[in-house]
């Protein structure tokens, strides 16, 4: 078990822990970024947590222990980019931090019935371009090609 001190009234703002991997380092970046503004970090700290273990790593356990780390900053909000993060039971054990304080939890990408899920609609984003493509500029072959 890791010791962490954290100074009492180091700082009067809340905290939001964002959660992901650097696996997909250019969109948690740009999540990242976007958090930057004086109007949130006037009120708000981001802790940035990065998980990058399989299901079967044997470094899952530390990255494990990151999430009662997680819990002992008492966030006011957690952000999860549970595509990012492979292990399941990092983002199961996120769940239940925030279901156990009643934090709220916004799932990115993925859904729980126990958080706040946005969910990116991409395949019908992909038919709007593909049709407006079509229809008002008199395309007739498209290709795509996409990775996964």
């Amino acid at each position: 078990m890791h010791t962490i001190i954290i100074p009492q009234n180091l700082d009067t703002r809340e905290v939001v822990a964002v959660c992901g991997s650097w696996e997909d380092a250019e969109n948690f970046n740009i999540f990242l970024r976007a958090l930057q503004t004086p109007e949130f970090t006037s009120k708000y700290v981001t802790a940035v947590f990065s998980f990058g273990a399989l299901e079967h790593d044997d470094s899952r356990i530390n990255e494990l222990d990151m999430v009662s780390c997680v819990e002992r900053i008492n966030p006011s909000a957690i952000f999860v980019f549970s595509e990012m993060i492979h292990n399941k039971e990092i983002v199961e054990g996120l769940i239940d931090v925030s279901s156990a304080k009643d934090i709220p939890l916004v799932m990115l990408e993925n859904r729980s019935d126990k958080a706040i899920n946005v969910v990116c609609d991409y395949d019908g984003a992909f038919e709007e371009i593909v049709r407006h493509m079509i229809e008002h500029h008199g395309y007739k072959d498209i290709n795509m090609f996409a990775g996964s």
